[in-house]
């Protein structure tokens, strides 16, 4: 377009760079003017090139999981549950807890966690809770087979602890707890 100068036109040009969205795009814009017009002037030539045909890499948003295992001494053979020591035959629970502190949920999630050294597994006392406090829902010991009807599917075999979570969402917590018996 060609404009003759002190005719001051005002006029919008639009086009749209949706075809380009997520590259990066240089903008040139050229100007001329003279000295009776030194207080505004006129785009012209206005010029625009696609600087990189690729979109990059895509900015992954992740969860941020936390794990913090802890134990606590439930009973021992000589003092019970009063002031119970970590001695053989001793009682003591684990808490495996992970937290999801975001931003984004994490899916596909599975745990394990391996037995302390010199303990042993007491059968029927795998559950899981929302914490460490809640005593929380029964899980069956066998995290393999049809007969899961436990709510997450955590298993004890080979003296390592599993369970599939499936997904946690951002802000969630989910507890395994678990006894042991200090040989």
């Amino acid at each position: 377009m060609t404009v003759p100068c002190n005719s001051e036109p005002w006029f919008a040009v639009t086009q749209s760079l949706a075809a380009y969205a997520g590259q990066m795009v240089r903008l040139r814009v050229r100007f001329s003017s003279d000295a009776q017009d030194k207080s505004w002037f006129h785009l012209d030539d206005v010029e625009w090139s696609v600087l990189s045909a690729t979109l990059g890499m895509a900015e992954k948003i992740s969860a941020g999981i936390v794990v913090t295992k802890t134990s606590n001494v439930m009973s021992d053979p000589a003092n019970g549950s009063i002031n119970p020591k970590a001695i053989p035959g001793a009682v003591v629970r684990y808490c495996v807890l992970i937290a999801n502190n975001g931003p984004a949920a994490a899916d596909l999630l599975s745990a394990t966690d391996a037995l302390p050294l010199q303990t042993g597994f007491v059968p029927g006392t795998l559950r899981t809770a929302a914490n460490c406090t809640t005593i929380g829902a029964s899980e069956d010991d066998d995290a393999l087979g049809a007969d899961e009807a436990d709510p997450v599917g955590a298993g004890f075999a080979a003296g390592t602890i599993t369970a599939n979570l499936g997904t946690l969402s951002n802000g969630a917590t989910i507890a395994l707890l678990y006894d042991v018996v200090v040989q």
